[in-house]
């Protein structure tokens, strides 16, 4: 038999404070009660919900950080550019190409946002920058997982 919402409610204060206080996820949640061997799920999910209704996500919002903003943000830093200039016998050429080493990081950031850890899903020593940059743009524009 599960435990009543109300002491799902307090349970999952105490793990919001606790982490906030800068305890271990883990430690928290095994703190607050739940079992050791759903923590880290728990935790995880836990944490999340606890974001979403942080006073900074609130004044985020209030000064206009909003979600959409930054989802557009995002979505223009994938298609960052980078222009080379080349000067010979004065002569000044500009190349314009993708910034791979930009998009990288807002591919990682967009996927950490979705909760994608990609740092996980790769093994750095079998898979050349490129290769990576086009896994992670694929699992960028794919179904994201459904919250809890």
């Amino acid at each position: 038999m599960g435990i009543s919402r109300v002491e799902e409610d307090r349970r999952e204060g105490i793990v919001a404070q606790l982490v906030s206080e800068g305890c271990p996820t883990v430690q928290a949640v095994i703190e607050a009660g739940y079992s050791s061997t759903t923590a880290y799920q728990r935790g995880e999910s836990i944490v999340k919900r606890a974001m979403r209704n942080s006073p900074m996500i609130a004044a985020l919002d209030e000064v206009g950080v909003t979600t959409k903003r930054l989802a557009k943000q995002v979505k223009r830093g994938l298609k960052s550019k980078k222009v080379t200039r080349l000067v010979n016998s004065g002569m000044v050429e500009e190349f314009t190409d993708d910034d791979m080493v930009t998009q990288h990081r807002y591919l990682e950031t967009a996927l950490r946002l979705r909760g994608e850890d990609p740092d996980t899903k790769t093994d750095a020593t079998t898979e050349t920058f490129e290769q990576r940059v086009t896994r992670l743009r694929m699992i960028a524009t794919s179904k994201p997982k459904s919250l809890p």
